[in-house]
């Protein structure tokens, strides 16, 4: 194959890994198809892509199948604007503008910093996501109460007391199950000396509330025992 500005043979040469046609004379670089995309993923600036300048003409013949290649920029917004055959989909890039093309690629050190803030905070947003969904897991909840209930339904001294700890349990799993809807209640008065609740709260605070509480009878079961079952009891 010949070059197309110039007209003299392309020498190939091995670049991260793809096979490319060079020309000696201008620079220029003829890519067959998929390459340039992999070549400019894993050249980096400080590779040593220096060229010479290019040899413009009017209009260029693909080297392979010598139809005409059609100019285009590149990515639409890139500012770099190549040549492309449309018969074989090869690309043929003049002196210089595989590094302006890895340039663009790899964006400014403002871009560079805007996309690892993006990245950061896209993983900060899956772990709260992965934490609210344990916030609001009902088989980890459901299990917490289960274990509860084991330790109260074999040491207890007073059933009705334990009925009444029962649908407070019942209570606490509302908070943790049904958040939105407790977060959303409004007006509610709590006695006749309390001001009534005029906004609403966070519903993720409502569930760790639940969480708290529950927890706190668990601990309560655990460090204070009782010795003798409910149903011995006279």
């Amino acid at each position: 194959m010949n070059c197309p500005t110039c007209y003299l043979p392309l020498v190939t040469e091995a670049l991260h890994g793809q096979q490319v046609d060079r020309c000696a004379n201008c620079g220029g670089r003829w890519l067959d198809h998929a390459e340039l995309g992999a070549i400019v993923r894993h050249v980096a600036p400080a590779d040593d892509l220096s060229d010479a300048e290019p040899c413009t003409t009017e209009e260029l013949a693909c080297p392979h199948c010598e139809s005409r290649l059609e100019p285009f920029e590149y990515a639409h917004d890139s500012g770099v604007t190549i040549h492309k055959c449309r018969a074989c989909e090869g690309v043929w890039l003049t002196a210089g503008q595989l590094t302006q093309l890895v340039r663009y690629r790899q964006g400014t050190p403002a871009e560079q910093r805007l996309s690892q803030a993006i990245g950061d905070q896209m993983q900060t947003t899956a772990r709260w996501q992965f934490a609210r969904g344990l916030l609001r897991s009902r088989v980890l909840s459901g299990l917490v109460v289960a274990l509860w209930l084991c330790s109260r339904l074999s040491r207890f001294d007073v059933p009705w007391n334990y009925r009444y700890q029962g649908l407070y349990a019942i209570l606490l799993l509302g908070f943790i199950w049904f958040p939105d809807a407790f977060s959303n209640m409004r007006y509610a008065r709590w006695g006749q000396v309390r001001p009534r609740v005029s906004s609403t709260a966070p519903s993720d605070m409502v569930a760790i509330a639940g969480w708290l509480l529950l927890l706190s009878l668990l601990f309560r079961a655990w460090m204070f025992p009782s010795t003798v079952p409910w149903w011995r009891v006279h």
